[in-house]
Parts: C-alpha cells; structure tokens; sequence
C-alpha cells in the first residue's frame, strides 16, 4: 500500500480520526484540517458505532473525507490501526475529534521531512479546557535521536505527530493493538529507536482536557498497561538499556500514589512515595498525600 503524491510535488498525507459519540467538537476538528494551507491530504474518518450525529457531520463534507463505520465496537487502538490500514498517503497525522489544529500545521512540518532520516515532525501544542489554556512545554523540545530525552520527560502529543510511512512500511502492524491507552506512546518510543525526530517549538495544535479524555476516564487502564509495557522492556537491548529508563518506573509510582489517595488508601500511598527516586513526581506525591483534597486542583493539567 503505497504512498500517493500530486504533481506539484506536495506529498499526500493521510489523517487518521477516529470517532466515538464525538460530535460535540467534531465540526471544529474537521474544519481545523479543511483551513490547512497545506491541502495535499484525506481524512480517513474511522466511526466506531456513534450513536450521536458523528455520522451526519463527517458525511456532510466532500469526498477528501473518507467515511468508514467499524463492523463493531473497538478499543481506541484497534480503531486506529484499522484506520491506517485503508490510507493512502506517505505521511500519517492523527487528530482526535476534541481537538483541532493550528491553520499552519501541516504547511510548517511537512517541509522538515526533506532530511531522510527524520521519520517523525511533532509540535508544541495548547492544552484548554472550559476555564483556561496553557501551553504544553515551555522548554525547548527535544530534536535528532530522543529516545533517553523521551524516557525521561515523554513531551510528544500524539495529536502533533506527523509520521512517515517507511517507518513502519515492512511492520505486521502500525499501532501495538493489545494497548488500548498508550498504544500511541508505545508507537513514538518504537520509532525514535531508529530514527530522527524533527519540531515546530511553536504550538501547532489544541488539545482539549476534560472528563472524558480517555487517560482521564481510563486512569486504571493507563496504569495497567504503562505496568506491562516497563517489564516486558525492561530487557529490551534499544529501550531498557537507556539511562531514562527508570523514569517510567517513576511515573508510574506516581499514578499509582495517586489513584490510591483519591481512594483514600493513604497508607498504601506511602509506600508507592518510598518507591519513588529522588524527582519531582516524589514531591507532588508527597503534596498529595499530606495536604488537603483541593490540592488535587493544581495536577489537573499536567
């Protein structure tokens, strides 16, 4: 399954969103792709059985959008690889249906693809909810080959990533489909084992916090998976081997401190906090554990 280009030379890129009940924000995401000054793309529009209006909104744009509803109900990261199987282009995007993207996004990474080595553009981004926004990084983000920066302080939003079709042309699959949360992060740690990842510093994209984000609504899945992707790693020679490699394990000590708070088992919060190493997530842990509920108001958006 080859990549398509038009004759002007612009590379055609294949946007992957995929949709469940998701017509809330659905027509600001989509017109955020169609206001692209970089126009050489498809949106294949993956419908995982809406029961809202999705259907109506996705089919009510021209045939740059492509239409597909699932045969049944997937995780998130089924939905996604069954997306990519029918895209055409020689570059990936993603873009969920909450969130939207910057008029300039494609028109200012896809040019970064002129260096062969760079298998992967991304961007800073804006993280809003109904109150405020902020900006997701405000220390310059790391470019060439980030593995160690990435298992140290993971700074990719998936909903920035453009990704180049040889990085995973000769793969059985695009996307590890036993990870239905951090299948997308599982994917980005693979790729930057081989290959150079390029940035736009400036925030290209908008990235909408609220309850029903899946890391928000799934946090014990999240924690699970993130559990089974450190040990099966642990022994592999490009990943395990990473002096950052610890830090997962630190994040998810933290998540754990957390949820176990909110549950009100203090106790057993402690114990994740001795875990911990020497870092900031020991800290917050810390704050979490021995000060007021309220104080939880002050994570919300990390």
């Amino acid at each position: 399954m080859g990549g398509k280009s038009i004759s002007m030379g612009q590379p055609l890129v294949s946007i992957i969103m995929n949709c469940y009940n998701g017509s809330r924000f659905l027509r600001e995401a989509i017109d955020s792709v169609y206001a692209q000054t970089y126009q050489n793309w498809e949106i294949i529009f993956w419908d995982n059985t809406s029961t809202d209006s999705s259907a109506q909104i996705a089919q009510s744009y021209d045939k740059r959008l492509k239409y597909f509803l699932s045969e049944t109900f997937t995780t998130l990261g089924e939905a996604r690889e069954l997306a990519v199987r029918n895209a055409e282009g020689e570059y990936f995007a993603f873009l969920d249906c909450d969130d939207y993207w910057h008029c300039e996004k494609l028109g200012q990474q896809i040019p970064l693809f002129q260096d062969p080595d760079v298998g992967l553009v991304y961007s800073n981004y804006w993280i809003k909810n109904l109150k405020r926004k902020k900006i997701s990084s405000k220390n310059m983000l790391p470019t060439g080959f980030i593995l160690n920066n990435l298992l140290n302080n993971y700074s990719v939003g998936f909903l920035t990533v453009v990704v180049r079709r040889e990085v995973v042309e000769n793969s059985p699959s695009f996307f590890d489909t036993r990870y239905d949360i951090i299948h997308d992060f599982d994917l980005i740690i693979r790729i930057s084992v081989k290959w150079k990842f390029s940035c736009i510093q400036t925030p290209l994209a908008y990235y909408r916090y609220h309850s029903n984000n899946e890391t928000v609504r799934k946090i014990d899945q999240y924690i699970k998976e993130l559990e089974i992707w450190i040990k099966e790693n642990q022994s592999n020679s490009k990943i395990g081997t990473q002096k950052s490699f610890y830090r997962q394990q630190d994040v998810l000590m933290y998540l754990k401190g957390v949820e176990l708070v909110k549950k009100r088992k203090r106790i057993q919060a402690l114990l994740c906090f001795y875990n911990l190493s020497i870092c900031v997530e020991k800290f917050k842990l810390f704050l979490i554990i021995f000060l007021p509920k309220n104080i939880f108001h002050l994570f919300k958006l990390q």
